[in-house]
């Protein structure tokens, strides 16, 4: 649940704030820095810390996008549809609902990528595996 902020408050320290910004963009998947405080992904004092700071949870870059979608499609080596990728992180940890808010909300950012790909990021994916073999 942590690893978001933790890789961004590393990436910080050593210099790299875009770097830092997409670890904690992609476990957010579009919260607010609200929101992420209940499902446990901030904590208050970091979520104040990072408003102090100006963080803009409310504009994600098409890139910060890629990244969150792709991460939601990898189950250890593999490329899975995201659907799948719930599925197993349900019977790891819980069918805890922000499980299910994670999986809607990659659901969407994929949808919204689809719509510039013409087709899904899974199938853009596939496609670009099998070329590479």
């Amino acid at each position: 649940m942590r690893h978001g902020i933790e890789g961004y408050l590393l990436a910080e320290r050593e210099g790299h704030p875009d770097e830092g910004r997409i670890c904690l963009v992609h476990v957010l998947k579009g919260r607010s820095l609200d929101d992420a405080v209940p499902v446990g992904l901030l904590e208050d004092e970091e979520r104040l810390q990072l408003m102090e700071d100006g963080w803009r949870s409310n504009h994600i870059s098409l890139e910060e996008k890629i990244v969150t979608v792709v991460d939601t499609m990898m189950s250890d080596t593999q490329l899975v549809p995201i659907e799948h990728r719930y599925a197993s992180v349900r019977r790891r940890y819980g069918a805890l609902p922000h499980h299910y808010e994670d999986e809607s909300l990659a659901k969407r950012l994929s949808e919204e990528i689809a719509q510039l790909l013409g087709m899904t990021p899974y199938d853009a994916l596939q496609e670009l595996r099998d070329d590479l073999s």
